[in-house]
């Protein structure tokens, strides 16, 4: 006698972890297709058509996965996040907490910061702020991020500025909210339409942060009063 498939049996063939993985690996492509041509192009002259052809899928294939072009934009947000999320932001944190020299330590926060706005976020986080996408996901996003930068601020402000160190008259809320206001897409960005450079605006952030040590932790350069270096050795205080 021969046995035909049970619908049921069709079914687990079909949500096999193999076809979960591709599925999942679709994903993956589409939305890192989105980021880049989102970052690129911006949102309003990308296609989904574009994302498709680029990504190497159909256009439905992209509908069925994301709903629409803005549920791509807040997906690619959330991929963001996710990809600086808890894992990567904690050994940040360790890297910094093992550097003994708080001159250092602001240079690898200045450097770090660079680095996630020149990999997309600042075009992304410009998008996701941009009043012209009057949507509810949007908005969610926007403040899901701030939230997020939120944390993530203060966890590297306590990392880099322990009492031992930071300026008697500073709170880390108050380098929390600089934080906020000037590492921000909307101020780097102003910066850049000016004319100045990554370089310069690494320069710059790093030159602030040094305003909230201790005095006795700072000895100007004699040859180049732009750079600063730690008078001594110091201890493990990051902690």
């Amino acid at each position: 006698m021969t046995l035909e498939p049970s619908d049921d049996s069709v079914k687990r063939s079909y949500s096999s972890p193999r076809r979960e993985q591709q599925a999942q690996q679709t994903r993956q492509a589409i939305l890192e297709t989105a980021i880049a041509l989102f970052t690129r192009q911006g949102f309003q002259d990308t296609s989904v058509k574009e994302i498709a052809e680029h990504a190497s899928v159909s256009e439905q294939t992209v509908y069925n996965a994301f709903g629409d072009k803005v549920g791509l934009l807040v997906n690619a947000g959330l991929l963001y996040m996710e990809s600086g999320g808890p894992a990567e932001d904690a050994a940040f944190i360790e890297a910094l907490r093992a550097q003994p020299d708080p001159i250092q330590r602001i240079r690898m926060v200045a450097q770090d910061s660079r680095q996630t706005w020149e990999s997309g976020a600042l075009q992304l986080e410009l998008m996701a702020f941009n009043d012209q996408i009057r949507d509810p996901r949007i908005q969610d996003l926007a403040k899901n991020g701030l939230e997020y930068k939120r944390a993530s601020a203060e966890r590297v402000s306590r990392a880099v500025f322990p009492d031992s160190i930071r300026h008697p008259d500073i709170e880390i809320e108050d380098i929390v909210t600089f934080a906020m206001a000037v590492d921000s897409a909307s101020t780097v960005s102003t910066l850049l339409r000016l004319g100045w450079t990554m370089d310069q605006w690494q320069e710059w952030l790093e030159r602030i942060l040094f305003l909230f040590l201790k005095a006795d932790q700072i000895t100007p350069d004699p040859h180049n009063p732009n750079h600063v270096s730690s008078p001594k050795p110091h201890s493990h205080d990051a902690r």
